[in-house]
């Protein structure tokens, strides 16, 4: 204490040094006074029995009840030294005080008295330093960190407590220049410690709480109650439940009324609508790929979006409106028309391509402006076609290219599996079981369609 009391004359100034040391004083007498007072009868100390002990280095004291002076003269230097971390008067104890053996003492002093006063000393420093000039600051700043060097070649791990931990993660949480000032630890380690504090805080939030305090019957009550009572929220449940004399709150009932009533979707999904509706309607877009030489040269698609059964294609190099007008023909003969057709907004349907399908009894619906996700189910058979043949094959001429597209849409309707079909094909045929499997090469052996020869 004698030591702390001369690094707090060192930072006050001469004219605040004695009230502080004062009011330091009468705070750790007041911890060890609250620490040592008994339940009927108040404990006595003896201060002028204080000498120092020739075997640490640090005084002792004697107390001065029964059989106190045998006891400290046969204590051992372990003792001794554990019981000087604080120069504070040792509390007496007797058979009526608060504590009833000398390790709880020691356990005391230690761990209540010695943190709260350093506390309280780093404090009354802290404040002192505001009214001291500049230059005494960086002065004394430069002479301590000449120690701390000075320290560091005799000292190579210094003993550091949580509450020294604490006060280092805290100082630099503030302090800008934080990696540069750090002497006696690595700065990993200070970051280690910061995430420590933040695990042990997330651990501590995310405890397990204690389980549910309502009766088993009360639970089932509540939701026979939802299940029976559509109409019924739980300020009507709770309300209820009061009339029979159960006092539940209403963010309770609304955890257990979640499992009687699942929520059901607000909408119609798009599955259920595909469902009702998928055969009513088709899809058509345009595919542009190049030859060879590098010419461009497109296919032209209808599809069904309930069977993603590709219902005609046709390519060529020149798409007028003319063309896909007549492809529009081919694609409904003797009146097999869907009711809605989807299309997008490019220049080569024109008006006598949307003349001819309300003549047919068509709908057209033009998707919006770069959405081609209104157009999914067609984008995504161009996506096949081009990354499963087109590019894989280089396109010679325009015959090749039709026959190519024309053997990937045979084999893309027939042979090909589909996720969205649960893994069937568009078009559904029935299949042997028995026999030896027969591999069908697809596109030269670009792919095989595999089947039992009967």
């Amino acid at each position: 204490m004698r030591y702390a009391f001369s690094r707090m004359r060192g930072c006050f100034s001469a004219s605040t040094v004695g009230t502080w040391s004062k009011m330091a004083i009468a705070l750790g007498l007041s911890l060890v006074a609250c620490g040592t007072s008994s339940h009927g009868s108040s404990a006595t100390t003896s201060s002028d029995a204080s000498m120092a002990s020739p075997d640490t280095g640090s005084p002792s004291f004697r107390s001065t009840t029964d059989g106190g002076a045998d006891a400290d003269a046969t204590r051992p230097a372990s003792d001794a030294a554990a019981s000087a971390d604080v120069d504070l008067l040792e509390p007496v104890s007797d058979r009526h005080g608060y504590f009833t053996d000398r390790r709880e003492i020691r356990w005391f002093r230690r761990y209540l008295c010695a943190p709260m006063l350093e506390a309280v000393l780093v404090l009354a420093a802290t404040v002192a330093n505001l009214f001291r000039p500049r230059w005494s600051l960086l002065a004394e700043i430069a002479l301590l960190r000449h120690q701390l060097t000075v320290l560091q070649r005799s000292v190579t791990r210094p003993r550091v407590t949580r509450f020294d931990r604490i006060a280092l993660v805290a100082l630099a949480a503030v302090t800008p220049t934080w990696r540069n000032v750090l002497r006696i630890i690595q700065p990993e380690t200070l970051l280690r410690w910061h995430r420590a504090g933040f695990k042990a805080l997330w651990r501590w939030r995310c405890r397990t709480r204690p389980a549910s305090r309502l009766a088993p019957e009360t639970i089932v009550l509540i939701r026979s109650m939802a299940s029976a009572n559509r109409l019924w929220g739980a300020e009507r449940i709770c309300g209820e439940l009061l009339k029979l004399g159960v006092k539940v709150s209403k963010r309770t009932i609304q955890k257990y009324i979640r499992a009687a009533r699942p929520r059901e979707p607000r909408g119609q999904r798009w599955s259920t609508f595909l469902r009702n509706h998928g055969r009513e309607i088709w899809a058509c877009d345009f595919l542009q790929a190049y030859d060879v030489f590098f010419r461009p040269i497109f296919a032209f698609v209808f599809i069904e979006l309930a069977t993603r059964k590709v219902m005609h294609a046709a390519t060529t190099r020149f798409p007028s409106q003319a063309w896909v007008t007549q492809q529009l023909r081919n694609a409904t003969p003797f009146g097999a028309a869907p009711r809605f057709l989807i299309r997008d907004r490019d220049d080569k349907f024109g008006t006598a391509f949307d003349a001819l399908a309300r003549a047919t009894g068509m709908r057209i619906i033009r998707t919006a402006v770069r959405a081609p996700d209104m157009n999914a189910i067609c984008e995504r058979f161009l996506g096949s076609l081009r990354r499963e043949c087109l590019d894989h094959i280089l396109v010679l001429d325009d015959r090749h290219f039709q026959r190519v597209v024309g053997e990937f849409v045979r084999y893309y309707n027939a042979a090909r599996p589909h996720q969205g079909l649960r893994q069937q094909t568009p078009v559904p045929a029935e299949r042997a079981h028995e026999g030896n499997v027969v591999a069908i090469p697809v596109l030269g052996g670009l792919h095989h369609d595999y089947r039992r020869a009967a």
